[in-house]
């Protein structure tokens, strides 16, 4: 059974502690804002000392159009000045991570989500598709506050764009 954070919530506020995600306003430096953000999993678990939430099982955030899902989430809080958390700056994903928007996916073995700053991370035979190309490297930095994209290699690996259909593979060999 999937549970949603904002369940989490309620047994939060009842122990006598605060985290509210879902309806928070998260702004980057810039003052970007991105909306509210909501997690769900198959198990949420709440660790109020360290302000983290940990989702296992089907993960999955969205925030304004865009989707992260990964097998497993480290949700960290920000606390504010009266020690309450009223919002996640940051999502450390694992286990076959997908972020998408109606215009792009991309994927990695394991990600960050930096929900104020505006960028979000992916390592591991990354890949990227946009407009049907595709961008293919080691590590993947897509900032929404920006609107880029910049891919990496490691080691020998040189990073590739694939212009055309990315569905096409043969024709890129």
């Amino acid at each position: 059974m999937r549970f949603r954070l904002s369940l989490l919530c309620a047994a939060a506020v009842a122990a006598g502690t605060f985290l509210s995600p879902v309806g928070t306003t998260v702004r980057a430096e810039d003052g970007h804002d991105f909306g509210p953000t909501e997690i769900t999993a198959d198990t949420l678990e709440w660790n109020d000392e360290a302000a983290v939430a940990t989702a296992i099982g089907n993960a999955v955030a969205r925030q304004a159009g865009r989707t992260l899902r990964a097998e497993q989430f480290v949700a960290h809080a920000i606390r504010a000045e009266d020690g309450s958390v009223d919002q996640i700056g940051l999502i450390e994903a694992t286990g076959g991570v997908i972020y998408e928007t109606a215009v792009e996916r991309a994927r990695g073995d394991a990600g960050s989500y930096d929900l104020v700053a505006g960028v979000i991370t992916l390592t591991g035979e990354v890949e990227l598709e946009r407009d049907g190309n595709l961008l293919r490297g080691a590590i993947l930095t897509i900032d929404l506050v920006n609107g880029t994209s910049h891919v990496t290699g490691e080691g020998d690996e040189r990073p590739s764009l694939q212009f055309g259909n990315a569905d096409d593979e043969d024709t890129a060999q």
